[in-house]
């Protein structure tokens, strides 16, 4: 199973996308799951966090029923840091699992390396991170850390009292529509795949590195939105890649339209501008077409004084 953010071709030549990862045989008869495991996991995914500001690096692992795991960490690319439990949330959604089909979820954080005395205490979910897993569902278990080959295991409605579910309408987002630019193809992609329950307006994003194209989907769960171009970004970061070349962000609830999202985060040209400020951008016009732009054309935060310029 591909651990980093979707789909991601080996090359940044402009040829098709790969078909994606099959996922693994499932697991649901070999009874209960492997909390160990899935803790391992965890800490393993930790060592792709970017937490220039903090050094306090966080991991995280899903679990789905059929035994997939998606693993994220978190990132700190602007003031506004993406937490690993959303960069694993993402990846499950965009891999089409169904919201029910999400188990349980390992978490592992510490500040600086890793040692033996790391494990413990365990590193809970902040609040946001809670609520966004129990709107999604609530039965979710969290495995933490308690020593070096123990795990404590918690209901998530333990951990969040007095929590409220929201039943939300799901839209369906378009389907994607292909096309020759691997970079458009991706975001169409991704697109496709959007979880957006509460603005209803799917939007995809891909960045395309020296290691290929790299996927984002926006995705709507707790109070937060896990931006398309954040999770893409936090793909290639994942993957190692730096070396960020384009990044497309395309909108729409029509197969046949490309759409520019009415509200373009200013926050992901920050982080694109921090990692890449050379990087060119690609966006629809308001018929359609595509026209492609500077990083450094957009508004951006002036060195965290929190203003534009």
């Amino acid at each position: 199973m591909c651990q980093n953010l979707c789909i991601h071709s080996h090359s940044p030549s402009r040829g098709k996308l790969p078909p994606k990862p099959s996922r693994p045989p499932s697991r649901a008869a070999e009874g209960a799951p492997d909390y160990q495991d899935l803790l391992h996991k965890s800490v393993a995914a930790r060592e792709t966090a970017y937490a220039p500001n903090s050094n306090f690096k966080v991991g995280a692992a899903l679990l789905a029923r059929d035994g997939t795991v998606y693993t994220g960490s978190n990132k700190e690319l602007t003031i506004n840091a993406d937490h690993a439990e959303q960069s694993a949330i993402h990846k499950a959604l965009i891999d089409g699992q169904q919201p029910q089909d999400l188990v349980a979820i390992a978490i592992f954080g510490v500040r600086g390396e890793v040692a033996d005395a790391s494990f413990e205490s365990r590193t809970p979910a902040c609040g946001n991170c809670r609520q966004a897993l129990y709107d999604l569902n609530p039965e979710i278990v969290l495995v933490g850390s308690q020593g070096k080959d123990q795990v404590q295991v918690s209901k998530l409605a333990d951990e969040l009292p007095g929590a409220y579910h929201r039943q939300r309408l799901l839209p369906s987002p378009p389907r994607a529509t292909g096309h020759a630019d691997p970079l458009i193809a991706g975001a169409l992609e991704a697109r496709s795949h959007s979880y957006v329950p509460r603005s209803g307006f799917p939007v995809g994003a891909a960045v395309e590195t020296d290691k290929g194209v790299f996927l984002g989907a926006q995705t709507e769960v707790s109070s937060y939105a896990s931006q398309a171009a954040r999770m893409a970004l936090g793909a290639a970061l994942e993957a190692g890649s730096t070396h960020i070349l384009r990044l497309a962000i395309i909108g729409g609830t029509q197969e046949s339209k490309m759409e520019r999202p009415k509200d373009l985060p200013f926050d992901s040209f920050e982080a694109l501008y921090e990692l890449a400020p050379e990087a060119r951008v690609v966006l629809p016009n308001q018929q359609g077409l595509l026209e492609e732009y500077s990083a450094q054309q957009f508004p951006r935060f002036n060195e965290g004084q929190g203003k534009r310029v």
